[in-house]
């Protein structure tokens, strides 16, 4: 269910809902074989063994909030180009296993939230970007544990600038996209924060080039 308000030319303001029920919800698990079962000489040990199987019911449901805003539709015509965009999603999902434990849907966050301020023309263009996501389930460890990725934050730049006149009859067009200004790190953890099992940091990146359209 969804209502819409289109505010100027390329404004716009935008409310959703939505509920989704799901069967058999397949998560990991972890359980203990007779390593006989696969090699008869080693009969008595126990192997840990991880597989794929369906749990208990689950549902997954939320709201979406979505704001894209040209200046020039709210202020003056001077401000054209300009622009504020903000889209949140607040969610909540569960599934059960089938020993009874309770989990949110793996890939859910409670909350997302993108942002981005932008300038834009026929030439040129210039978007700031920021993104938040709260913790969510990356993988069941077994029926009881499971491995979550903390909160994320993201502040990427993008530039682009396309030349007035074609060059020997080609559109040419220069850009730049620098990703995580911030130098985020990112955590992955068991059960709690307190447990961290794995923790990442890839640095800012950097991306230029050119682009030839013929």
């Amino acid at each position: 269910m969804s209502l819409e308000w289109y505010a100027g030319d390329a404004s716009l303001v935008a409310l959703g809902a939505f509920y989704r029920h799901i069967d058999d919800v397949i998560y990991a698990d972890t359980t203990y074989v007779d390593a006989g079962n696969y090699i008869s000489e080693f009969a008595g040990e126990q192997w840990k063994y991880t597989g794929f199987i369906n749990g208990d019911e689950g549902h997954f449901q939320g709201i979406e909030l979505n704001f894209i805003g040209q200046a020039s539709d709210f202020i003056s015509e001077s401000w054209d180009g300009f622009g504020f965009s903000a889209y949140l999603t607040l969610l909540d999902s569960e599934f059960t296993t089938l020993s009874g434990s309770s989990f949110s849907l793996p890939g859910t966050s409670d909350m997302i939230f993108n942002s981005s301020v932008y300038y834009e023309n026929d030439l040129f263009s210039a978007r700031l970007n920021y993104q938040y996501r709260d913790d969510w389930l990356s993988t069941t460890e077994n029926d009881s544990m499971g491995e979550y990725w903390a909160a994320q934050t993201r502040l990427d730049l993008s530039l682009s600038y396309t030349l007035a006149e074609p060059v020997y009859g080609s559109d040419v067009s220069f850009y730049a996209n620098i990703n995580n200004l911030t130098d985020e790190i990112d955590v992955r953890y068991i059960g709690t924060e307190a447990t961290p099992n794995q923790i990442e940091r890839y640095g800012r990146r950097y991306m230029a080039g050119v682009r030839i359209n013929f």
